[in-house]
């Protein structure tokens, strides 16, 4: 008896398990699902296909979506919507999914359609404006963006990023350029160029440009020799993932003085945290900064790398490191470091103040036409403080107050920087000749300390409603060592 009390017992507890079982299979999947056993899910709701109402057919399209299975999961989506038709929530949860899938055409009308009902739905909003940026309908997102900004609930990394991609891609669709260099009358040269690019996937970004560049000496062993310039390029910009990695590589052409090159760049950039990136790059590129190097033009390797850190428009730093390789086996070794902090902000003035420090030397110092190094790189990251040696100096030290300041008024914006020496020092070569007694001149170089204040200015007009700037004039100015040098520029967004 106590043998058939204890089967029977047996028997009961196991069916009521399985009774139990039975009765809660929507449960047990959808546990399984959060805990991410997809598999587990997708039996459970397999078994059960026929007994799928609205919630169980949402779900089974969510695992499916978890498993990989689109087409499958798109089928699911739509038959779950044509049984509550008046369910908003699922539309959002689709249109994410169309979204995820690269299905962006479909995505934007589902979730234009969720909006007329649920306007104030941040999600779907940020969806919208990631679309509006890889179509480059920089206007609309920037509208989307705003409201965002405005609602005080979505999450500010996100924002950011969509506003740095605004940044980048204000210009997608071309950008017009002429600038006119002066360098202390040592070249002269005037560049009209052409650029944009486009967004063929979220992560995939290809921009290309054609510059024409005529050059001009005239120093007096010079006869105003007139040379012109070629550039061709092309870039591919691939963001690894969303928010971590970016990598672009490209690669040109450049014609001058009957010669002709094929240059490249690359770089790496990896986010580490919110407010910290690190990069990496190389160049291949022609040397263009003498009158000599004009007439023998050559190429050299640009190596970089640099970690910053910022923390929007409050503080911003940059610690890196630079080597210029030259053909010769000539080595320019530059190190830099820069902190600047936010003074005054509102919504139309921003002041900040800062520090730099710069040591920059040279592994061979000779008077040979490819050595004499005359470098005035535009602000192409509008790093102040960053200097490099005109004539190779050894050990040169370059202490540096920053300033800059941003004024942001209905038609025009105001930026400049400003980069004065506190104190600098160098190595200076200088060359002794001599004749010896056989009749042979013989020439020695050697290094005096010299002190000097180099200054760097920028100044930046747009004009324009802010945000839609038409038309961009820049003005640089550069005193390194002795020497100075001038730069103009005109800017034009083309299509926007």
């Amino acid at each position: 008896m106590r043998l058939v009390a204890l089967l029977s017992t047996f028997l009961f507890q196991q069916f009521a398990i399985h009774a139990q079982s039975d009765s809660d299979w929507e449960g047990i999947a959808r546990a399984n699902f959060t805990k991410k056993n997809y598999e587990v899910a997708d039996s459970i709701l397999s078994v059960h296909h026929s007994e799928l109402g609205f919630y169980e057919q949402w779900l089974f399209a969510q695992v499916k979506t978890a498993l990989g299975q689109n087409k499958k999961a798109d089928s699911l989506y739509q038959s779950a919507m044509e049984l509550q038709p008046q369910n908003h929530d699922i539309k959002l949860d689709y249109g994410k999914f169309l979204f995820n899938i690269g299905k962006h055409k479909r995505s934007r009308q589902v979730l234009e359609n969720y909006r007329i009902f649920q306007p104030d739905n941040t999600e779907a909003v940020a969806l919208l404006a990631w679309m509006d940026l890889w179509e480059g309908k920089t206007k609309s997102a920037k509208k989307h963006i705003d409201f965002l900004e405005f609602s005080f609930t979505h999450p500010r990394e996100e924002i950011r990023e969509l506003k740095l991609f605004l940044k980048n891609i204000i210009s997608t669709k071309g950008v017009a350029e002429t600038q006119y260099y002066i360098d202390d009358q040592i070249v002269q040269n005037l560049q009209v160029g052409v650029q944009g690019g486009k967004f063929f996937h979220r992560y995939l970004h290809l921009e290309g440009g054609l510059s024409v560049r005529g050059f001009s000496t005239n120093l007096e062993h010079e006869t105003n020799r007139q040379l012109l310039g070629i550039r061709a390029h092309v870039n591919n910009n691939i963001l690894i993932s969303q928010t971590k990695s970016k990598l672009t590589f490209g690669t040109g052409f450049f014609s001058i003085s009957e010669k002709r090159f094929i240059t490249f760049q690359s770089s790496i950039e990896q986010t580490i945290s919110k407010t910290t990136k690190a990069e990496f790059s190389f160049n291949r590129v022609p040397y263009l900064f003498t009158s000599a190097s004009l007439s023998n033009p050559f190429l050299y390797n640009d190596y970089g790398f640099s970690i910053t850190y910022g923390v929007g428009e409050k503080r911003n730093a940059k610690l890196g490191q630079m080597l210029w390789q030259f053909p010769d086996g000539g080595v320019l070794s530059t190190s830099y470091a820069y902190f600047m902090h936010s003074i005054y902000q509102n919504e139309v003035v921003n002041f900040s103040l800062g520090y730099s420090i710069n040591f920059a030397t040279a592994t061979t110092n000779t008077f040979s036409p490819i050595e004499d190094l005359s470098v005035n790189t535009p602000f192409d990251e509008a790093l102040p403080g960053i200097y490099e040696p005109y004539f190779t100096p050894r050990n040169q030290w370059i202490h540096a107050g920053l300033g800059k300041m941003s004024i942001s008024l209905e038609k025009i914006q105001i930026s400049t920087q400003i980069s004065r020496s506190l104190y600098a020092i160098a190595d200076n070569p200088s060359l002794f000749a001599d004749i010896n007694g056989q009749g042979e001149v013989i020439s020695t170089t050697y290094f005096s300390p010299i002190t000097f204040t180099p200054i760097e200015f920028n100044l930046t007009l747009g004009f324009g409603a802010k945000n839609k700037e038409k038309l961009f004039f820049t003005y640089d100015y550069r005193r390194i060592f002795f020497f100075t040098a001038h730069q103009i520029g005109l800017k034009k967004p083309l299509g926007n």
